[in-house]
């Protein structure tokens, strides 16, 4: 068994601490059995249940931190909006980093320095936790094309099809599904499009617009499209 758990803790599956707690849970509970088996040859039946109960409630009292991880590891999930990858700060402790990883005892969070911390997930739940969330702002695009023409679809659903795909396919978007595209005009041979892609940043990056710019390009490449970015504030939501 202490191979086991030195070779979970070697692979950041456990901390060195919750493997030494976990190896005292069980030498506790194998000695408590073998006292309940000499005691139940020894005894009588209330003196044996009266141990028993003894015995529980000792095991429990010197373990309470790995119950309680795992109660808290089930409310982290029910209650709590925070997700792996969430950059996270508990300020009375001092720590800030990134949520990597939990498992039902521990959460594992990789500071900007490159250091993994372990807390226990009773922690997570008792100390005031401060969630960051990344600035966000919209790529307006002006998006012209000819109006495809011999498809089921009607042309806008065509359009809006290709140009979703496109924006997922640029991975350049924070949240792909909430694009917002708004017909600004429907002609027989010209359709005009606005859409407004939220990406990363409280100011979008030069890169990113290029890239999204050119996968609409080449997914559009068909119906000669014509692209420009505007400067307007998306539409309410």
């Amino acid at each position: 068994m202490k191979s086991l758990l030195s070779s979970l803790e070697q692979r950041n599956v456990i901390s060195a601490i919750l493997s030494e707690q976990i190896y005292r849970l069980l030498a506790i509970s194998i000695y408590s059995i073998a006292l309940i088996i000499i005691t139940y040859i020894v005894t009588s039946v209330s003196v044996l249940l009266y141990f028993v109960l003894a015995v529980v409630i000792v095991i429990l009292v010197a373990n309470w931190h790995i119950i309680a991880d795992v109660a808290a590891y089930y409310l982290l999930i029910a209650f709590r909006n925070v997700y792996q990858a969430s950059l996270i700060e508990l300020p009375r402790l001092g720590i800030r980093g990134r949520i990597v990883g939990s498992t039902l005892f521990h959460t594992r969070i990789r500071t900007p320095s490159g250091r993994l911390v372990y807390i226990p997930n009773h922690i997570m739940i008792a100390e005031p936790v401060i969630q960051a969330i990344a600035p966000q702002t919209v790529i307006p695009l002006e998006v012209s094309v000819n109006t495809p023409s011999g498809n089921k679809h009607s042309p806008i659903e065509v359009i809006e099809s290709i140009v979703r795909q496109a924006i997922r396919d640029s991975k350049m978007s924070t949240r792909p599904q909430d694009a917002i595209i708004q017909i600004k005009s429907l002609e027989p041979s010209r359709t005009k499009i606005v859409v407004f892609i939220p990406v990363a940043g409280s100011e979008p990056r030069p890169s990113t617009i290029n890239n999204i710019v050119s996968t609409l390009y080449q997914r559009l490449a068909e119906l000669k499209p014509e692209i420009r970015v505007l400067y307007e504030a998306p539409p309410p939501a």
